[in-house]
């Protein structure tokens, strides 16, 4: 019935070696590169607002490196965040309004802007570019149990 059995065995054996392969380059292109950190001390004024931005962890090196890879993928598919370097103290503003709690009017913070000052490394497929970013992050409606909203906005500043 089968004329040549190892002919067969052999071009199965190579589709499935194809299709590993390719499977296992589709695996480790998903896997984010080791990315080197510096100076992430800056975020220390920032420390205590940390979690009002609801990036689900208080890390403030897990969250930077899931957001800015994030941003660098959606810019440029074949973008890879080599490193960060936080080039100065975290900045903090938040604004308040009134509420009315108990029939007594006090302020509530309503929005929080927390800008982290970066220097990013980024390998595209042509060069290793150098970055100086503002990382920002606005959240608002923290006076509401419901409803807040965190926008995030990667301001580049100059490029190298």
């Amino acid at each position: 019935m089968l004329k040549h059995p190892l002919i067969i065995f052999l071009s199965l054996t190579l589709l499935l070696l194809v299709n590993y392969q390719a499977a296992a380059v589709e695996t480790n292109s998903q896997q984010p590169a080791e990315v080197s950190t510096s100076g992430l001390s800056c975020a220390e004024p920032a420390q205590n607002f940390i979690p009002l931005l609801g990036r689900g962890t208080a890390d403030v090196e897990t969250f930077l490196i899931r957001d800015l890879q994030q941003e660098l993928v959606r810019q440029d598919e074949h973008s890879v965040l080599v490193s960060i370097v936080c080039t100065n103290d975290a900045v903090v503003k938040g604004s308040t309004i009134e509420v009315q709690e108990d029939g007594e009017t006090k302020q509530a913070l309503s929005k929080l802007l927390v800008t982290f000052p970066l220097t990013l490394k980024v390998q595209n497929r042509r060069s290793l570019i150098t970055l100086d970013v503002n990382l920002h992050y606005l959240t608002e409606h923290l006076e509401a149990v419901e409803g807040r909203n965190t926008t995030i906005t990667f301001e580049v500043l100059k490029q190298r």
